[in-house]
């Protein structure tokens, strides 16, 4: 504390010293590299000011009540006068000696400072007053009074006052404080925001320039820009050729110079540069409980420091909307047209909603979160995105329990967590407890009613025949099948649940019972189940590839055209097959790649596809046989790994083995249960198809497939005659799915309810490529084995691109992509979990996979040759 008359009240409150020296007082605190400051707080600078601030303020208050928008030209005038005022205004001299021993003790002799304003309602949660006070740079004492004082008169001055009005602030009553703060010289500086202002609050934003930050901020030195993805801390970069720095020097003080020709074109900021701001800025969100931005400087030595924080007040945490297409991305991926999403909307709404009742939520809860049961996903330019705000609210009202909601995020492969940021009371917790014990007592009846009512339900479905004549009988047998099929259709979550609840604790016993020293055993002892859909899918394809390889009339037959082998399929010559062939078109039919968009044909719609499918697959060395022999083999090595430490007499394996069942039987029956949906969604799709002729005929649609275009409640209007379909309707909805598809969009967005941003541009300008010149890549390990091969980088996938032999790299898959997994000898994905489809069906066929490698399909081009660990998660690429 002072012994003098200044710096006498060392307040840490904002009415004190306002709020940009307030948080340089929290960043100080929280053990930031922050310059050495002072602060003038506001009872200091009206001691010494406090007679021409009178002034002023009387001049104002005449004009405060009078004032209109129309006469800012007598504002302008007054401000003026009062710039005047301060400027001339000489303090008392023992106040201002006072003030400069104050700051050569502080910051030594010949100090250089910055004179920055501290005004109490700058930096505010609410307003910000960027750019409306003025700063001073390399302040010398020399300078310091006059600085001051220009610091303080632009509190008055036009631009702050209008500032002010445009706000609804006062223009009079205005308290200032002043930061002296110490000079660092700088390599580099600049900005970043812990969101995206302009476009995804997914993204973090770093702006770095050459020179001091005065550049920067005033737009007059070029920067390179970074984003950083919130989830992921992916990087991407806009570097762009650097001309211009601000400089300083004594001779000619702050200056716009050259920047040497050798760094123009590089990057000011390196990987752990841009994730060191980067962690800053999201620590100083932390602090201020929002959106931050913060001004930053890197030295000659290269230590970071910061200047500056304050919130971003454009942007509120409670008016946000996050998507993520984490794991729904499987089941629609890149575009997805209006009566899919509307429809899969419509099922999940119906779905989640009957789920809830299972965890014995109370009516009044259910009542109050009608919103968010109905806006689980988001149809966000063309792609299917789940609403993840929405998603966490239902599972913290569903689950209470923040292990449960854990696994959830784990089952689905969410990149990060936000589980920390729920709290749950004991009563809620006892509760589920209480409800997830009554379901595992009647987890194995529950399913067998499920499949029994969904057989039932599924036939009814696909009755639809007789009623082919008319487009509102047709609606109303849809929406019958719908209501009958989701009667029963909340246990296909209640199983999800438990059996993302079971494989977690089968994970943690084998740690912690010292069966193994990681978790990933779990994925070999839940594979060769026999009775999974998919692998049934695969295996009954498989026969059929093995009846025509084997038999040399049906090899030739399968060597003419598609339409001929179909023509001829169908004769007493080839019956046999052919029954065969109808019954697995009949029961696997319907799986495809993108089976759950509704606009996608399936080989029971189209046999041509199981034709075209068979003839890529013909000279496959995989058959039915040592499909299941490689299975086997892998279940048999882990079972035997836990018999070497589980002994059948000891307690603990009793319990082992209960859990391990229910593991299995939870995984198989999810695997069963989105066959179901898949079975579903098509039945579905042939009523629709069948309304779609009705249409077609009255000449609302050109062709069938135009129905798509619409969205659910169209198809509806439609059928109940209160709606007008026309062909132009359809061509302007072509079009804008057209301009969709040429969007790269993210895998998070974050964006304010109130404002769809425009991602017409969406990081277009900027430099995508990847940066990362590491030859090893890590993901999940999901299935054992370790490989090595050549890449096939697949994007756009058709049933039958030429995948023998090859490790197979895609951004995901989904239950349709079996058939080319089958081919595989490994298996890499930028998407994944341990229980996603990838996950399951991957170990299934006991290939290795890994899952959630960031950037696989940028990182690794096809023909390289790599190296795939399914046990450590290690994706290598070799030279």
């Amino acid at each position: 504390m002072s012994s003098g008359r200044l710096f006498r009240k060392p307040s840490f409150e904002t009415s004190e010293i306002g709020g940009k020296a307030l948080n340089l007082k929290i960043l100080t605190d929280s053990n930031f590299r922050v310059p050495p400051f002072i602060v003038l707080n506001r009872h200091d600078l009206e001691f010494i000011f406090g007679s021409v601030i009178e002034k002023v303020e009387a001049k104002f208050s005449d004009i405060q009540n009078n004032i209109k928008s129309s006469s800012f030209a007598e504002l302008q005038v007054v401000c003026e006068e009062c710039q005047v005022l301060f400027l001339e205004f000489e303090p008392n001299s023992e106040l201002v000696n006072e003030l400069l021993a104050h700051c050569e003790k502080e910051f030594g002799n010949n100090y250089s400072i910055s004179v920055r304003s501290s005004a109490m309602s700058e930096d505010s949660s609410e307003i910000s007053f960027a750019g409306q006070h003025s700063t001073y740079l390399y302040t010398t004492s020399d300078q310091l009074v006059q600085n001051i004082k220009a610091s303080l008169a632009s509190a008055w001055s036009f631009g702050a006052l209008s500032y002010r009005k445009f706000h609804n602030l006062p223009i009079t009553n205005i308290h200032y404080a002043i930061v002296l703060q110490q000079m660092i010289f700088a390599e580099k500086a600049g900005i970043a925001f812990s969101m995206n202002t302009s476009g995804n609050f997914a993204d973090a934003v770093i702006n770095c320039g050459f020179g001091i930050g005065e550049g920067i901020v005033s737009d007059k030195a070029e920067t390179d820009c970074f984003y950083i993805n919130r989830s992921t801390k992916k990087i991407t970069r806009s570097v762009v050729q650097k001309k211009n720095s601000m400089q300083f020097n004594e001779h000619q003080g702050i200056h716009l110079a050259d920047v040497n020709a050798e760094l123009q074109l590089i990057s000011t900021l390196n990987d752990e540069e841009i994730l060191a701001v980067y962690d800053s800025v999201l620590k100083a969100e932390k602090l201020l409980k929002k959106p931050a931005d913060i001004e930053f400087l890197f030295d000659n030595k290269g230590e970071l420091y910061l200047l500056q924080m304050r919130p971003i007040t454009t942007i509120r945490f409670d008016a946000l909307n996050v998507l993520d297409n984490t794991n729904i991305i499987e089941s629609y991926p890149g575009i997805t047209l209006p009566l899919s999403f509307s429809f899969a909307k419509m099922a999940y709404s119906n779905l989640f909603r009957r789920s809830a009742r299972a965890f014995w939520i109370s009516s009044k809860k259910f009542d109050a979160n009608n919103n968010v049961f109905d806006n689980l996903i988001e149809h966000f330019y063309g792609r299917v995105y789940y609403r993840l705000d929405n998603w966490y609210k239902m599972m913290a009202l569903v689950y209470n329990s923040k292990r449960s909601m854990e696994a959830w995020e784990n089952a689905v492969g969410l990149p990060d967590s936000a589980s920390d940021t729920y709290h749950f009371s004991l009563l809620g917790k006892i509760k589920t407890w209480i409800s997830v014990f009554w379901l595992i007592l009647n987890y194995k009846r529950g399913n067998k009613r499920f499949f029994s009512h969904f057989n039932k339900a599924y036939t009814y479905f696909q009755n639809y025949h007789c009623h082919k004549h008319s487009a509102s009988s047709l609606w109303k047998h849809l929406n019958e099948s719908i209501e009958m099929t989701f009667k029963q259709y909340h246990l296909t979550i209640v199983n999800d649940y438990l059996a993302f609840k079971t494989f977690g604790w089968l994970q943690d016993l084998i740690v912690s019972l010292k069966i193994a020293e990681n978790r990933e055993l779990a994925n070999e002892l839940v594979v060769g189940q026999g009775s999974v859909e998919s692998e049934l899918a695969v295996l009954s394809f498989l026969r059929l590839k093995d009846l025509v390889k084997s038999d040399d009339l049906l090899n030739d037959l399968f060597k003419l055209t598609d339409k001929e082998v179909l023509q001829k399929l169908d004769s007493e010559e080839f019956s046999s097959f052919y029954n065969e062939w109808k019954v697995y078109l009949n029961r696997f039919g319907d799986r495809t790649l993108e089976e759950l968009k509704l606009e996608i044909k399936s080989p029971r719609q189209n046999p041509e596809m199981l034709v075209q499918l068979i003839k890529s697959q013909i000279d496959s060395p995989i058959t039915a046989t040592n499909f299941k022999e490689k299975q086997f083999k892998i279940y048999q090595n882990a079972t035997a790994q836990v018999s070497a430490k589980l002994k059948w007499w000891m307690p603990k394996t009793y319990y082992f083995n209960w859990v391990l069942r229910i593991s299995r039987y939870g995984l198989a029956n999810r695997e069963n249960m989105r066959f179901c949906r898949t079975r579903v969604y098509s039945a579905s799709k042939d009523i629709f198809l069948a309304i779609a002729e009705l249409m077609q005929k009255t000449g609302n649609i050109e062709l069938k497939e135009d129905i798509f275009y619409l969205s659910l409640e169209e198809v509806k209007n439609y059928c109940s005659g209160i709606e007008f379909i026309t062909p132009e309707i359809i061509s302007e909805r072509k079009k804008i799915f057209l301009e969709y598809k040429k969007l790269r969009l993210p895998d998070r967005i974050i964006y304010n309810k109130h404002e769809k941003p425009d991602f017409s541009t969406y990081l277009k300008d900027i430099t995508r490529e990847c940066m990362n010149q590491s030859q090893i890549f890590k993901g999940i390990a999901v299935s054992k084995g370790l490989i090595e091969g050549e890449a096939l980088v697949v994007i756009d996938p058709i049933l039958t691109t030429d995948v023998k032999g090859k490790i197979l790299i895609s951004k995901m898959t989904d239950p349709g992509w079996v058939f080319l997994m089958a081919q595989a000898i490994a298996l890499v994905t930028e998407k994944g979990s341990l229980l996603s489809h990838t996950a399951i069906v991957g170990r299934e066929l006991g290939i290795p996979v890994v899952v959630a490698v960031q950037d696989a399909t940028i990182l690794i081009k096809t023909g390289d040759r790599i190296r795939v660990n399914g046990t450590t998660g290690l994706v290598e690429k070799i030279a």
